[in-house]
């Protein structure tokens, strides 16, 4: 488990003070290390908990061969090395062996198209550090979390909703029918939070960011067959508890 936020803001550019207070929240996420990039209307902040590739050479954010992309990521690909070895052999050089620097050379070899070769559980955001475009994504089943705010020419997203709720700008009314939600249901409903100006990110989904525009969409849902032949008490030996 990592932390992840950032935020691009051009009326007010983040500074590392402000990036201080996102990051607050997100300590318990990632207690080894953490790691920043500040630069004009763009900051972006990693808090680390290590176990694929333990060195330095680990820490995010990571950044592609001429540093014009930057990734900064929570999770897991589990079959990153495959996917390492196919864009080597591309052509492409790793500064590491972190499994979440495959996803910015495979953004870089098939864009955001990408997301359809991930097996794991991920949220992760790819910036272009020259134009302040993001690219966002989200695992199938959205085993971690990604919240996300946007006004005008400024857009935030983070690991948790108290990251978010730290910047002035942020919308930090409590939503009365997501109180509602969770009373009855014991969850809030995608994309739904408990601020009226903070909202999730589906599963299965993507954020693009360019030019004061949001862009989702949606790159995976469940295939529900009707009958796939298996019998009920089959059905019963597989089910795991």
């Amino acid at each position: 488990m990592c932390g992840i936020a950032g935020v691009v803001d051009p009326i007010t550019p983040p500074n590392e003070a402000v990036l201080a207070r996102m990051e607050a929240s997100l300590v318990k996420r990632g207690p080894d290390a953490v790691g920043q990039y500040c630069h004009g209307p763009l900051g972006l902040l990693h808090r680390r908990l290590s176990i694929i590739d333990l060195s330095e050479a680990g820490q995010q954010p990571l950044y592609n061969e001429d540093r014009s992309l930057a990734v900064i990521a929570n999770g897991e690909i589990y079959d990153y090395i495959g996917i390492r070895n196919e864009l080597i052999g591309k052509g492409h050089a790793f500064r590491s062996d972190s499994d979440s620097e495959v996803l910015l050379h495979l953004y870089e070899e098939y864009g955001p198209q990408m997301v359809e070769r991930l097996n794991g559980m991920f949220a992760f955001c790819i910036a272009n550090l020259q134009s302040n475009e993001l690219f966002i994504a989200r695992d199938r089943l959205g085993q971690k979390p990604l919240f996300y705010a946007h006004s005008g020419r400024r857009i935030a997203f983070a690991s948790g909703p108290r990251a978010l709720a730290s910047l002035s700008w942020v919308d930090r009314t409590i939503d009365p029918q997501a109180i509602h939600d969770y009373l009855e249901l014991q969850q809030i409903q995608s994309p739904a939070s408990v601020y009226c100006g903070i909202r999730k990110l589906p599963p299965g989904c993507t954020l693009k960011w360019s030019n004061g525009t949001v862009t989702i969409g949606q790159y995976w849902t469940p295939a529900l067959r009707a009958d796939d032949g298996i019998v009920y008490e089959d059905a019963v030996s597989e089910l795991k508890y």
